[in-house]
C-alpha cells in the first residue's frame, strides 16, 4: 500500500469515530486538546497521523490503535437520539465503545431529574479526586 492510501485510509477511519461519537471536529478538537485545523488536515490526509497522535487518539477514542489502519468501515450503522439530542451509534454490541456498565450508568443518568443529576457529578468529582 501506498503512503498516500494509507494515510487517506487512516483519514476515513479517524472521520469515521468522531463521526460514530456524534463529535464535531470542533468537539473532538476541544477534548484533544488541539487546534480544530488539525483535525480536518487529519481527515483529509493533508499531514502525517504519527504513531505517538495515533495512541494519542486510540485513547480518546477508546479503540484499539490498529482500529486506524482497518479496512474502510459503513458509516450506516443504526442510530438513536437521546432526548438531550446526543446520537449515540451501535456497532458491534458497542455504544461508542462504552462498556455495558458505562451505557447502563448513561441511561440512568438521563432518567434522573436534574437536581438528583447535579448531585450525582458534585459526588463522582469528590470521588474522581
Amino acid at each position: 500500500m501506498e503512503e498516500r492510501d494509507l494515510r487517506k485510509r487512516v483519514a476515513l477511519n479517524f472521520k469515521r469515530l468522531r463521526k460514530e461519537r456524534a463529535w464535531t471536529q470542533a468537539k473532538a478538537a476541544e477534548i484533544g486538546a488541539v487546534d480544530s485545523s488539525y483535525i480536518g488536515q487529519i481527515e483529509t490526509a493533508q499531514i502525517t497521523f504519527g504513531t505517538k497522535a495515533q495512541m494519542k487518539w486510540a485513547s480518546i477514542f477508546r479503540v484499539d490503535v490498529s482500529e486506524f489502519l482497518a479496512p474502510e468501515k459503513s458509516m450506516s450503522m443504526v442510530g438513536s437520539v437521546a432526548a438531550d439530542g446526543i446520537t449515540f451509534y451501535h456497532a458491534d454490541k458497542a455504544l461508542n465503545g462504552l462498556t455495558n456498565d458505562e451505557v447502563e450508568l448513561l441511561e440512568c443518568y438521563r432518567q434522573m431529574p436534574e437536581d438528583k443529576r447535579k448531585h450525582l457529578l458534585a459526588t463522582a468529582r469528590l470521588i474522581k479526586e
